[in-house]
């Protein structure tokens, strides 16, 4: 409840694009595939959704199976959790769309 709140906030303060990459986050925390991923690379773009920045990273996913996938892939996250590169994380995704992927913050933050 208070997610969809933080959401309706959002909602009124961005338009267009910035929203659907917001409501594009909320659909993988909420229905994505949970697996880990090992950043290979990083890129930190510059503009900001809110206090939120969009990074490119390149990844190795850890399917359920054991297989692997390398992926570019698009998140959202706060400048105090830009992911580094070699570090593994909790994500969520969809495996029939790859260009974003939603980060599980861990106790580490």
């Amino acid at each position: 409840k208070l997610f969809a709140g933080i959401m309706e906030n959002l909602r009124s303060r961005f338009k267009g694009s910035s929203f659907d990459v917001l409501e594009r986050q909320r659909e993988l925390i909420q229905l994505g595939i949970e697996a880990t991923a090992e950043v290979l690379d990083v890129f930190v773009y510059k503009e900001k959704i809110g206090g939120l920045r969009t990074v490119r990273l390149w990844v190795k996913i850890r399917r359920a199976d054991g297989s692997f996938l390398y992926t570019y892939t698009h998140s959202l996250v706060e400048d105090k959790n830009i992911p580094v590169k070699g570090q593994v994380l909790r994500i969520r995704y969809f495996p029939e769309n790859l260009s974003s992927i939603a980060i599980m913050l861990s106790d580490k933050y």
